[in-house]
């Protein structure tokens, strides 16, 4: 669960182990020789780490399926405070990320029945809601800034067709891109590779280890690749 929990500029280490609900943390700042554990969540929580008060730092978060309920302990009280948010079903996909472009990460859920997104805005407090259509029960969420615009879009990718699908935020969601780019066994690690301020299309490829990058810079013309990993392997992306 990277993430800059210390509010340093650098990416943290850490892990969530689900049989305790406790978050382990080695610290960027520590040059990585000091680490927190802190216990928030249980078993059958989803992890959903985010700046949810935007102060820069990485919150311990998780929802709760069986309830739909988001569970926030903000780094900016020293984790001694947090919030208790109900938003979604059972069976959605949790997709946090900042759809306002305020700073702050939003409640979010991707609901595959319908291929709705439901977002809870931070801007409003939370108080006020969206729901978008876009994308199919079969899709995979691949939320990114992908116009560069500072707002999250909306985008599936369809792992049938290996087809990237993309709602863009600069036109008020008007928008859409489709690129192909992907094999259905592949994993989905969308991410700013290139540092253009903008989320690439990228996939990890299991069979052989290699992650392959269409990058955002070039139009989406052009990729490069690079070997890292086992079949067997996770891959990790930056949140």
């Amino acid at each position: 669960m990277p993430g800059d929990y210390d509010g340093d500029g650098k990416a943290d280490r850490a892990v969530y182990r689900p049989a305790l609900g406790v978050w382990y943390v080695l610290t960027s700042r520590s040059a990585y020789t000091a680490f927190t554990v802190t216990q928030w969540g249980l078993s059958t929580d989803v992890p959903v780490p985010g700046d949810y008060d935007g102060d820069g730092k990485t919150d311990l978060a998780v929802y709760r399926p069986a309830s739909g309920l988001w569970y926030l302990r903000t780094s900016s009280s020293g984790y001694t405070t947090f919030q208790v948010y109900q938003w979604g079903l059972s069976s959605d996909t949790p997709v946090p990320s900042d759809y306002d472009g305020d700073g702050k990460t939003d409640l979010a859920v991707y609901r595959p029945a319908t291929g709705t997104w439901h977002v809870r805005t931070s801007s409003s407090n939370y108080t006020t809601s969206t729901a978008t259509q876009w994308g199919l029960s079969t899709d995979t969420p691949v939320p990114g800034d992908y116009d560069g615009d500072g707002l999250t879009d909306f985008a599936v990718y369809r792992p049938a067709s290996g087809l990237w699908y993309l709602r863009l935020s600069r036109a008020n969601f008007t928008t859409s891109q489709v690129v192909q780019w992907g094999l259905p066994s592949d994993v989905v690690v969308p991410g700013d590779y290139d540092g253009d301020g903008k989320t690439d299309l990228a996939v990890f490829r299991p069979a052989t280890g290699v992650w392959y990058v269409l990058t955002s810079s070039s139009g989406y013309t052009t990729f490069f690749t690079r070997q890292w990993g086992l079949g067997t392997d996770v891959p990790i992306l930056k949140r």
